[in-house]
């Protein structure tokens, strides 16, 4: 019987042919992603009129029994106008991956006792800055933290919390963004990401207002791979 161009010859290996090694490798980095996104919602989301705008309507105090709308660390709301294009940002490495960091205006205020970066400013841009805080943290292997500290309140953190789940770190940068609506305590933005081997990723998340900081909302996201990021605004550090 004559072998089909696609059929291993005799004593190969089919493992170790180009097209299975290739799909093996999106599978990976499907799963890298899935660990690293685990916090945000499905690519394309808009504001619900559910958990979002709930959690924003709700009375809420911060932790030293402020306002609901003042900064947890005591940053000014700033300016309100949604980052576009001409949005000039400082980076800073965390990790290998570079992160958007101004502590004095946007973000962010404060890195706790385990290293975590939080308090961000009750504004777009710190509701962007934050966004893209989530991402660097999970990248760095910090999955744990990320469900403490930049998530929302809610059952589906709690049971995030509560079972154990690989710390896996993941090699990417911050490449560009795209906001898609904003109010007081609610903001849906679009991150772009890009890896070594010029793979890109899109995947829009939505922030809340939640005592005095920008908290991701839960459940997962659903990541959308992308031949370029020509669609966002170019945002990056390295």
């Amino acid at each position: 019987m004559s072998e089909g161009k696609d059929s291993a010859p005799q004593g190969e290996n089919p493992f170790t042919r180009p097209w299975f090694l290739a799909s093996a490798a999106v599978v990976v980095i499907i799963a890298i992603l899935a660990l690293v996104y685990a916090l945000l919602p499905p690519v394309g989301a808009t504001p619900s009129s559910s958990a979002p705008t709930a959690a924003a309507s709700s009375p809420t105090r911060t932790a030293d029994g402020g306002d609901a709308g003042d900064s947890v660390c005591g940053l000014p709301e700033g300016d309100q106008t949604i980052p576009g294009p001409d949005l000039e940002s400082q980076w800073e490495l965390v990790g290998k991956t570079a992160a958007p960091a101004e502590p004095e205006s946007f973000g962010p205020g404060e890195v706790n006792s385990e290293g975590v970066r939080t308090c961000f400013a009750h504004n777009p841009t710190g509701a962007l800055y934050a966004a893209a805080n989530v991402l660097v943290t999970g990248a760095n292997g910090r999955q744990a933290d990320t469900y403490q500290y930049l998530a929302a309140a809610g059952p589906e953190r709690d049971s995030r919390l509560s079972s154990a789940a690989p710390e896996q770190v993941t090699d990417l940068q911050v490449a560009g963004f795209q906001y898609i609506s904003y109010s007081e305590d609610n903001a849906v933005v679009t991150l772009g990401v890009k890896f070594p081997d010029q793979t890109y990723f899109t995947f829009t998340t939505t922030m809340i207002w939640e005592d005095g900081d920008w908290k991701a909302v839960l459940p997962p996201a659903a990541g959308q791979q992308v031949s370029d990021l020509s669609s966002l605004i170019p945002w990056a550090g390295v």
